[in-house]
This record gives structure tokens, sequence and C-alpha cells, in this order.
């Protein structure tokens, strides 16, 4: 029993077509109104097409762009030299205080407009990217238990009451999800400041398996490996390092939820 051989479609485009149809044209063996039932097209695109033909020769039937020529929008030219006037004026400035410059001008562009216009002619120079601490290259424990990964963090500053800034350090359990600590630190996340209170949760509660930070200080940096002097001292200490990807902050979701720290109530007379 023979197989048949199946050959693929010819494949064709747009362009193709319009030069069969040209060349039909030339040869005089089809009108205007035949052209169009034969490819199956109006006759105004067949008069443009052959209207193309006569003006560019065969590079007219080449697609062209369909962009508008005008847009009503657009950046006039002498705004765009005011832009590069002012840049030129004053070399230090950048697309914002150029941008407060030119409001006092009517048809004021905006601020990412002027910063475009300064791109184009090379007058931006691009921030190097910042340098970030590596990463655990191991994947994270799943906790089985409690006090198995402990999670730690700084959570968001904030002003009291007298003006002070405080930083506060929570550490929880990673299974159970109790927090072991909530410490207010009075603007100060050095490593000299955190590692007493460390200290105080680990003899209270006993050393852990894990430790799961971000790659913020004092938990992390940008030397070797992303150690520093805490980690160094917790993996002294027998205790494994896990570091969340940077950017990736649900990696310790259970952490990073907010807490809702209750004071114990005191009677009017004990205020006293």
């Amino acid at each position: 029993m023979g197989y048949r051989l199946r050959m693929p479609w010819k494949e064709t485009c747009a362009m193709n077509e319009w030069i069969r149809m040209i060349r039909e044209y030339c040869r005089g063996g089809y009108s205007i109104s035949a052209l169009a039932r034969r490819y199956d097209v109006s006759r105004k695109s067949v008069y443009k097409w052959i209207e193309r033909y006569e003006r560019q020769k065969w590079e007219g039937l080449s697609d062209m762009s369909r962009a508008p020529l005008h847009h009503p929008n657009a950046l006039s030219a002498s705004m765009e030299e005011n832009i590069l006037g002012l840049r030129k004026q004053w070399p230090l400035w950048g697309a914002p205080k150029i941008h407060v410059k030119l409001q006092e001008q009517p048809q004021c562009p905006s601020e990412s407009t002027v910063s475009n216009v300064l791109e184009r002619h090379g007058l931006t120079r691009k921030a190097r990217p910042r340098r970030s601490a590596t990463p655990s290259q191991q994947p994270l424990s799943h906790c089985q238990q409690v006090n198995q990964v402990w999670c730690t963090d700084f959570k968001g500053w904030f002003r009291t009451g007298d003006g002070s800034r405080c930083d506060p350090l929570t550490i929880t359990d990673a299974h159970s999800r109790y927090l072991l600590r909530c410490q207010a630190m009075g603007g100060s996340t050095g490593t000299q400041m955190v590692v007493p209170l460390f200290t105080a949760t680990f003899r209270e509660y006993g050393l852990r398996e894990a430790m799961r930070s971000d790659n913020g200080s004092p938990f992390a940096t940008t030397g070797l490996a992303g150690l520093s002097t805490l980690s160094v001292w917790w993996i002294r200490l027998g205790i494994r390092l896990e570091r969340i990807t940077p950017g990736h902050p649900g990696q310790n979701g259970c952490h990073s939820r907010r807490f809702t720290v209750r004071l114990p109530w005191r009677s009017p007379s004990s205020r006293k």
C-alpha cells in the first residue's frame, strides 16, 4: 500500500498578489471590474494600487507606514529648542526642574515629554542598578513543627507622639505564626542593638534550625555571600540562614502581615 505525499499549500502575501494584479493589468487582458472580482477587492483598491504603480513603479507596491503624518499634540520644534536651550544654560538640570521652568510658557509639555527630549539628544544618564544582597540558593524550608524556622524583620518605622523615630523589630515562628518579640527600637537598627534582643529570645525559647529574613540591614549586606555581622553570629550558633529573593516579600508572607499590639489595660486610678 503506497502513501500519497501531501505538499503544503503555497504561501503568498499581499504584495505578491498586488504584483500579479498589476502584471495582468499591464497585459491588458482584464478590466478594472474583472480584476476587482478576480482578487476579491473593491474597484477603489484596484485604482489605488494602479496609481501607486504608475507613480513609484514596483517600489510603490510595498506596505507603507499607517502612522498619521501629523499629530495634533506633537511637540513643536520651537518648544524642543527651548528645552535644549534651558539644558544648555543649566547643564545640571534634569527634566523636573526644566519642566517647572517651562510652566511659565503657554502649552507647557509634560515632564515625561521633557525627559524624552533630553534622552533623544543624549543628555541623560541612566542610574546604575542598585546592588543587593545574595539571596539563599537553597529553597526555603517547609516548616513541619513549631520552633523550627523563625522569621524576623523590621516593620515600617513611624514617629511617636514626641516626634521620636520608632523601628519595631519583630520575631515570629514560621509554623504557628506566634509573635515571639515585638521590640521598639529607638531609630537604631545596628547589630549591637539587636544582638541583645535575639540573645534574650534564644534564652527564652531556645535556638532555632533556621532564621528567615530579607536582604536588608543588619540581616544581610552586599559583601561576600551577603553575610553581615549578625548573620555570621547566627552561623556560629548553628543556625541556617534563609534569605528571600529581593523584591519578593511574599516568600516571607506569614511575617509580612501586620501585627496588632495590644497593651495591658490599666484603670484610671493606677495611671496616677
